[in-house]
């Protein structure tokens, strides 16, 4: 089954629905989705519970998503289970610290709520929890951190 992407609204978040199988034919109608919720202000909340598949490809239009989003002072965050495939995909690649992913929406809000009222959030939280990381990802977590410092993101 191909991608199909619905769309809906959360409070002031921008929610995309995405199900199915995302391939690297996808990545163009799943990057202007994503830009076309971040151009419309709010947090873009990407639900990803019915993906089925997750090409590598695909993350490319979550790094634009991300840049879209941050453009306008706002975040991109996956909401998927604990064993969901775009979360893995992030973890295997250590985006979770710039795209943070939450077992549902409500968690997401409060923590996006949180971080704009200045407390602080963990933001790669699952369901409000800061996940176990391995070594390497640990390692990778902290690199990302200390780039994000150093060199602004390109819009």
């Amino acid at each position: 089954m191909g991608m199909t992407i619905k769309r809906k609204r959360i409070q002031d978040h921008r929610v995309l629905v995405v199900s199915g199988e995302v391939g690297a034919d996808d990545v163009i109608d799943l990057r202007e989705g994503l830009e076309q919720a971040a151009e419309e202000g709010g947090d873009v909340l990407l639900d990803a519970h019915g993906v089925t598949r997750f090409d590598d490809a695909a993350r490319a239009a979550l790094v634009s998503g991300r840049s879209r989003a941050k453009f306008h002072g706002n975040r991109l965050m996956v909401l998927d289970s604990p064993d969901g495939r775009v979360r893995a995909s992030l973890l295997s690649w250590g985006l979770q610290t710039r795209i943070p992913t939450y077992d549902d929406a409500e968690h997401a809000v409060s923590d996006g709520a949180a971080r704009a009222e200045g407390r602080r959030g963990d933001g790669s939280a699952s369901g409000g929890q800061q996940q176990k990381q391995g070594p390497v990802q640990a390692v990778t977590s902290t690199l990302r951190k200390l780039a994000d410092r150093l060199i602004p993101d390109s819009h």
